[in-house]
Parts: C-alpha cells; sequence; structure tokens
C-alpha cells in the first residue's frame, strides 16, 4: 500500500474510533468509523466452530486507490482545534512573573468536516440508509458513556466526547446536506486533569499554601488531593493500543494514556462499492 494511500485512508475514511465501555468487547476497544458506515468490508472470523464473528482490525483490509477515492465520504480536520488551551486569570497581577504563571488548563477541543458526495444509481436510498445507521450508531454509543480517538495529521486526540454532529453542507455543491460537522472535546473531568489544570502559583493560592518563591515546577500541585479514583470511562480509562488497530504512528493525547500509539501505517481499507 503506498503512503498516499495510507493517507487517504488514515486521515480522510476513517480518522474517528468509537472507544469505551459500550464497545469495549470489540478486539483493541476500538471500534473504527468505516464499520458503521461500511460493515461488509470487515471480513467474518470464527474463533469457535459453528460460532461466526466480526474483526474490525483495519489491517485485515484490502483496497486499492480508486476504492478508497469513491468511500461513500471523506474526511478533513477543519481550523480552530486547539492544542494547548488556557485561560489566564482575570485580576491585576503584582509583575509579569505573577501573571505568567496565573493560569489554568482548558479542555482540548477538534472539529472534523465529513463531505458526503451522492454517487451510483441508487444514492438517494444508500444516503438515507448509511446516514439513519451514524445517527443510530454514534446516539447509543454517547448515551453509554462512550469516547473517541481522533486521528489527525498533526496530534492524535483520545478520550474526546462528541458535542455535536450537525449539518455543515457546502455551498458549492446543489445536493442538500451535502456536508456534515462533527465536534468533539476533550473535558477535564477527573482528580488526575485537576493535578496539571493549574499553574504552580494557581495550585498554591487554591490550596492556601505559603509561597517559597517558587512559582512554577513539578512540585506544585493540588496538595490537598490524595487518591484518583479508578473510573471505567473518561480521560482516567486506559487507552487501547492504536498501533493494532492501524493507527499511524503518534502518541495519543493527556497523561492518561497508557496504550502504545508507535508503530506501522495503516493497513489498506475504504469502502466497497461506492455510492
Amino acid at each position: 500500500m503506498s503512503s498516499i494511500e495510507q493517507w487517504k485512508l488514515s486521515y480522510q475514511v476513517s480518522p474517528i474510533f468509537l472507544t469505551g465501555p459500550p464497545v469495549a468487547n470489540v478486539p483493541n476497544g476500538m471500534l473504527p468509523f468505516l464499520s458503521i458506515v461500511n460493515p461488509g468490508a470487515f471480513p467474518a472470523t470464527s474463533n469457535t466452530p459453528g460460532m461466526a464473528s466480526q474483526s474490525f482490525d483495519l489491517n485485515t483490509l484490502s483496497m486499492d486507490a480508486a476504492t478508497l477515492d469513491n468511500a461513500f465520504g471523506a474526511f478533513n480536520v477543519l481550523a480552530g482545534g486547539s492544542l494547548i488551551q488556557q485561560t489566564v486569570a482575570k485580576y491585576p497581577f503584582a509583575n509579569q512573573s505573577y501573571a505568567a504563571n496565573a493560569i489554568l488548563r482548558d479542555p482540548l477541543h477538534v472539529s472534523l468536516i465529513w463531505d458526503t458526495p451522492m454517487r451510483g444509481a441508487n444514492a438517494w436510498g444508500t444516503k438515507l440508509t448509511v446516514m439513519q445507521s451514524v445517527k443510530q450508531r454514534l446516539e447509543v454509543h454517547n448515551n453509554n458513556g462512550g469516547t473517541y480517538i481522533v486521528v489527525t495529521p498533526a496530534y492524535v486526540y483520545d478520550n474526546m466526547v462528541m458535542l455535536a454532529l450537525t449539518d455543515a453542507s457546502r455551498g458549492s455543491s446543489n445536493l442538500p446536506q451535502n456536508a456534515w460537522r462533527f465536534d468533539f472535546e476533550r473535558p477535564l473531568i477527573v482528580l488526575q486533569e485537576l493535578r496539571r489544570a493549574q499553574s504552580a502559583l494557581m495550585s498554591k493560592l487554591t490550596n492556601g499554601v505559603i509561597t517559597d518563591g517558587a512559582w512554577s515546577g513539578p512540585a506544585a500541585g493540588l496538595g490537598s488531593i490524595t487518591s484518583i479514583p479508578n473510573m471505567s470511562s473518561g480521560p482516567s480509562a486506559p487507552i487501547p493500543s492504536l498501533t493494532a488497530s492501524g493507527v499511524p504512528a503518534g502518541t495519543p493525547s493527556g497523561p492518561s494514556t497508557q496504550g502504545s500509539a508507535s508503530g506501522g501505517g495503516i493497513g489498506s481499507v475504504g469502502f466497497i462499492g461506492g455510492v
């Protein structure tokens, strides 16, 4: 598989993975978005005689460039996503050093747009069927505490929650509902994140600690926090191995990442029989 085909697969055809408790029984704990749009693209496997199952490993698929080009939709990253997001306190400071240390870390966010052109003789019927399936599957996933991994060329966002899926049709096309916007955010919701949400100075002020002149460094934090809860989902949950599912090399965001995000590229995959 050429590097161009790997790029199309990784960042355009299926850059979103469903994770968390709703897909805990899926191998590697990750369900690629492509499995919702075109579940028939994944081969059936059976580990038990007489019982058929389905593998959702992208590496098991073999698609050529033409098939990838004719996928049901293509993703692109929208401008405005964040890698670092911080807020500075809104009151006067004694000097610049205090101002630079009085910051709070904010959640990261990223948005994708999914262009869904219509191809084939039964394009209208296919689009209705696929979009109904996408809506139903994502609603069930969200309602049961599901999270997402979003793969972008610059960063791999993990432990994301979906904020919205909305119509973002482009005016250049006469087709209705020709593009869809996916909005994700990585919230700060556990004590492990709170340890890093406040800068050194802000942490000391929060806890009423007498400062000794050291405004930054690893010693600062929320000193009153002595334990971290073991939650089944959210930023504290272990992240499955991305390499096993064919995600390109890179390190997922956040301190809670426990799976390996390095390794080889993604195997060939695409939408069979694009519409």
